[in-house]
Parts: structure tokens; sequence; C-alpha cells
């Protein structure tokens, strides 16, 4: 009888420590697996986007989606950022800046989600986003154009160049300076 009364306590004072790690445990493995909530991210998260920072949100988040974290976790706030930051940049292409446009919505585009619920959150697609990558390199063209045309090689090579920051598959930027480089190098030697 006493061994079973001895029994019974250590079974008593086990069994709840046992419930404890195996909470702990689980919730070992959700970190592991990258499921675990992190609220400082997402308060960090919450407060770029509030503002206006949406470039530092999408960092923040895609930092944390290579931690392990599900993109899912992100609902909102990701879709929030995206479509923040694309706001953004349609405002300074519609400002005539679109080197700066280029850069953001680049950005955007290496940030843009891949899962299904967040995209359905999106005020953009992907087309669209490719789509205005492409008119601020055609805008920007034509300004390198402008310029080569007036004779400022240099000037051209330089628009050109920041196309290709954005926009690296960009043939025409890259054939342009090719030749406006060519046609400088000679007047150099010219001289």
């Amino acid at each position: 009888m006493r061994i079973l009364f001895v029994l019974l306590i250590s079974a008593g004072l086990f069994l709840p420590s046992c419930a404890y790690l195996g909470k702990t445990g689980n919730r070992v493995a959700a970190l592991f697996r990258g499921e675990e909530a992190r609220p400082d991210a997402d308060r960090e998260i919450a407060r770029l986007n509030s503002a206006g920072e949406y470039g530092r949100a999408l960092t923040l988040i895609r930092a944390e989606i290579r931690k392990g974290r599900d993109e899912t976790a992100f609902g909102g706030l990701y879709a929030e950022a995206w479509n923040g930051l694309i706001q953004k940049g349609i405002g300074l292409y519609r400002a005539g800046e679109h080197h700066r446009a280029g850069m953001i919505f680049s950005t955007a585009y290496r940030s843009r989600p891949t899962a299904a619920s967040i995209l359905a959150g999106m005020e953009y697609s992907v087309e669209d986003i490719e789509r205005l990558i492409k008119e601020c390199s055609e805008k920007m063209m034509e300004r390198g154009l402008q310029e080569y045309r007036k004779g400022n090689l240099g000037n051209a090579i330089a628009v050109w160049e920041k196309i290709l920051m954005f926009n690296p598959s960009y043939r025409e930027a890259r054939r342009a300076m090719e030749t406006a480089s060519t046609q400088l190098k000679n007047l150099q030697r010219i001289d």
C-alpha cells in the first residue's frame, strides 16, 4: 500500500511537469519550424507601414521569411506594405521621377509574395509591376536619347546606366550605352 501511495504521489508530481514540458516542447518545435509569431517584428512592420516606410517594412518581412516564418503569417501587413510601396512609386512616376519610381517598382517586384491568400489582397498584380518597370525604363530611355541628340553623350550614358539599376535586362539601354561609350571614346581620341 505504501508503494502504491508513493507511486501515486510521484505520478501527481511528475505528470504536470510532463504536460508543461510537452507545451514547451511544442512551442520550441514551432519556433524551429518558423511558425512562432514574433510580435515585436509584427509591431515594427505595422509601425513602418503607418510611417509610410513600406520598403523597410517589406525588407523586415522578407528577413522574417528568410528566418523561416511563413509569409501568410503577415497577412494584411504584407499587403499593406506592398500596396503602399507601389502607390509611392506611382506618385513618383506621375511626378516625372522615373528612376526613383523604377527603383521602387523593382523593390516591390523582388519582394512580391507567393501565397495566394496574400496575393488576393493586393491591389496590383505582378504583371502590373512588370509593366510599370517597363514604362519607367522607356521614359528614361527617351530622356537618354534626348541627351544623346543634344550631343551630351556622358549624360545620356548616365541616364541609361540608371535604367540598368532597376531593370538590368533592358537590352535597349545596354546597346545604347555601348554605342554612346564607343562614340565618346572616339571623340576623346580625336581631342
